[in-house]
């Protein structure tokens, strides 16, 4: 088992000055948390370049290391190194991987440093091909992909369930070797030189003898032959692998071509919704900035109702007074009568008036025309207006409607800032696509692509000839070395036993190899199973089953396959793959997981993360905060939960690890 204790890195991607993770010793799953941008690739990149000294980025491309020397080192001609303390048998290494900057170079290419490694056991250094061989023999780094993955990687699994892609083989060659089988079809072919050795020892002794001879010589024809049929059989299966690889890389440029156009348009459309969104949140603050000239109102609403109901019950009590008014009215128009002469008796009781009387109402005229007449109608008008200008302001400040607009204002600004998420992950993933063909290239690939597949079926054909041929000289060969051993003397009986053993060894272990490749993918397909059902929540969903690829599809409870599968649980049979993978590999070594839950529901989320400690004895996530729920995986994982790391942007190309 190779479990990663400490990292130390300088001067790589935005980590400076020495920058140092720890992980705990027990088994168990540790978090790295940080933003988008921050540097949790980088720190995949990290491990992936001190164990064997590559890049890549996210389209799994390798990439020159010189770009992932920090900007301010390079400015400075500072080198740029990463030290690893691993475990690994109970023993302890300290690897240190290093671009040592050549003087007078810009520092911007893989040329312009010396590439230094070094690595230490029990205090005492190995030479570089010690050092080579050992990290090659503990972790390869042609299964590095099952070690240390992202999610935009496990899509390539995908390929796996068809048998015709061409990267099929390739993923396929990748599994196989994490489960050892290249270790048996070794052995295997040791055993073939063996049997070839004996067969040539066999056909010496033959010759020797008289009676034998000219088949001998025959049969020496024929094993030639085998030779060179074998030999061109070999040849024609590495172009076959060749094509294989190029038709892939031209599928992987096709599917990058429409990943990225598939981006393009989802970049589009999200810059179309801000947009709309802003336009929609420019006209209802423009509504709002309006409807707060009165918004003020509000605060006083009780204030402003107790004038308007002062000002009505004076209004009210102005106009009980009018019918007074009138009456006054009355009677100075009917007393100015009277002084005037126009009227001589009492318009009450018709008595002549005397003159005392008409001058005692002529004073009492006098005095009620000295009250101001007008005093209670200009009350009454003001009142009135008092009450208007008030209820103005009850008219123009809608309490509900205000509070439905600062929450549509708030909802639309929520959605514009939630909008700019996904766009800028949007745009971190397109810019992966760097590298990606334009549609012009794309076109000017298809010919190329069509040439191929066709020099691949004419190569197919070859090959089914080839075997053909093979077989047909095999039998060639057995009928003669039957012929030769009936005329054989003793040597010659010998050697033909020792042939025959060897030749049943090498059936019997061909077929053990055969068989024990069909256990292996049995037993891989029963814990990717086991882990699925529990990472799943579709009880529908009762299981896997595995094809010669490996690949994996969902079978239902009544033992339909699931066609058409949603991303979110091509991901989840991807992580049942890679835990049943780890659990049959001969090698065992750390898991590092780099934005494994983008395209994963929630439930399948909480299921998932309650199932890392399966994968793996450590497990390593890499994740940003609204990809994962910190505190739901504390409650998931209980104490297989061992440590948070948090990388933090210090500046633009500087990230700290707290």
């Amino acid at each position: 088992m190779l479990r990663i204790n400490k990292l130390i890195i300088d001067n790589f991607g935005p980590y400076q000055n020495n920058q140092i993770l720890e992980f705990p010793a027990s088994d168990g799953v540790t978090f790295v948390w940080g933003e988008n941008g921050v540097g949790k690739t980088s720190l995949l990149n990290c491990i992936r370049f001190a164990l064997w000294g590559i890049v890549y980025n996210r389209n799994y491309e390798e990439c020159q290391l010189a770009k992932f020397v920090n900007i301010d080192a390079v400015e400075a001609q500072k080198n740029m190194s990463v030290k690893l303390f691993m475990t690994y048998d109970n023993e302890d290494y300290e690897l240190t991987r290093m671009l040592k900057r050549l003087p007078g170079t810009s520092g911007k290419n893989d040329s312009d440093y010396e590439h230094k490694l070094y690595l230490k056991h029990f205090g005492s250094m190995m030479s570089q091909d010690e050092a080579e061989h050992f990290l090659n023999t503990v972790l390869p780094e042609k299964i590095s992909r099952f070690y240390l993955f992202d999610g935009e990687l496990l899509r390539q699994y995908e390929n796996l369930l068809e048998d015709s892609s061409s990267s099929s083989d390739i993923i396929k060659t990748s599994i196989e070797n994490i489960l050892g089988l290249p270790i048996l079809e070794g052995a295997n072919k040791n055993l073939l030189s063996i049997t070839t050795i004996y067969q040539q020892v066999y056909t010496k002794v033959s010759a020797a003898n008289e009676r034998t001879k000219n088949d001998s010589s025959a049969l020496s024809g024929f094993l030639l032959h085998d030779e060179e049929l074998k030999k061109s059989l070999k040849e024609m299966k590495e172009q076959r692998m060749k094509l294989q690889s190029e038709i892939s890389e031209i599928e992987d440029a096709f599917a990058a071509n429409q990943r990225y156009a598939e981006l393009l348009g989802q970049e589009r459309e999200k810059k179309s919704q801000i947009e709309t969104n802003r336009l929609l949140l420019e006209n209802e603050v423009k509504d709002l900035k309006a409807k707060m000239k009165f918004a003020w109102s509000v605060i006083f609403d009780k204030v402003i109702q107790e004038i308007i109901d002062t000002k009505n019950e004076e209004l009210n009590s102005l106009l009980s007074r009018i019918g007074d008014i009138k009456t006054k009215e009355v009677i100075v128009a009917i007393l100015d009568k009277i002084v005037t002469g126009e009227v001589s008796s009492c318009p009450v009781c018709n008595n002549n008036l005397t003159i005392e009387d008409i001058s005692s109402l002529r004073e009492k005229l006098a005095i009620l025309k000295k009250s101001d007449e007008s005093k209670n109608s200009e009350e009454i008008m003001y009142a009135r207006q008092i009450i208007d200008r008030f209820n103005g302001f009850k008219r123009n400040v809608d309490k509900e409607s205000l509070i439905n607009l600062l929450n549509n204002i708030y909802s639309k600004q929520s959605a514009i800032s939630l909008d700019e998420v996904d766009l800028a992950e949007i745009q971190k993933k397109k810019a992966g696509f760097h590298n990606s063909s334009t549609d012009t290239e794309i076109l000017g690939l298809q010919p190329m692509y069509k040439k191929k597949l066709q020099e691949l079926t004419l190569l197919e054909e070859g090959i089914t000839k080839q075997d053909e041929a093979i077989s047909e000289n095999q039998a060639s060969i057995e009928k003669l070395n039957a012929k030769i051993l009936k005329q054989s003397n003793a040597d010659g009986k010998k050697a033909s036993e020792d042939l025959a053993f060897c030749k049943a060894v090498q059936e019997i272990f061909e077929k053990a190899v055969s068989k024990f490749r069909e256990d292996l993918k049995d037993r891989v397909q029963a814990d990717a199973e086991d882990i699925f059902t529990k990472i799943s929540h579709m009880p529908a969903y009762k299981g896997l089953k595995i094809n010669d690829n490996y690949g994996l599809e969902i079978v239902t409870s009544n033992g339909r396959i699931v066609p058409n599968r949603s991303a979110g649980y091509e991901q989840v049979v991807a992580l049942s793959l890679v835990g049943a993978l780890h659990k049959n590999a001969p090698i065992s070594g750390p898991i590092v997981m780099d934005s494994t839950f983008q395209r994963i529901d929630p439930r399948h989320r909480n299921n998932t993360l309650r199932s890392l400690p399966v994968l793996g004895e450590q497990i390593i996530v890499l994740a940003y905060p609204t990809e994962v729920s910190q505190s739901d995986a504390k409650d998931l994982l209980s104490g297989k939960y061992l440590k948070d790391i948090y990388l933090k942007q210090k500046s633009e190309f500087e990230t700290e690890i707290e």
